[in-house]
């Protein structure tokens, strides 16, 4: 629930940093990273977790 909720903080500030450059193609770039870097940061957490347990 709370990466959902980092999604879409992070979709809204993107789509907020975009519309201050006046640019859509700013605005869908950010809100891409915006929606996505909680999920790759989750699952690179996951990843270094998996990895030191197998060492």
């Amino acid at each position: 629930m709370a990466l959902v909720l980092l999604s879409i903080l992070g979709g809204y500030i993107g789509i907020a940093i975009g519309a201050v450059l006046n640019n859509e193609l700013y605005e869908t770039l950010f809100l891409i990273v915006g929606i996505l870097s909680p999920a790759l940061i989750t699952l690179e957490r996951i990843y270094k977790e998996m990895t030191s347990k197998s060492d």
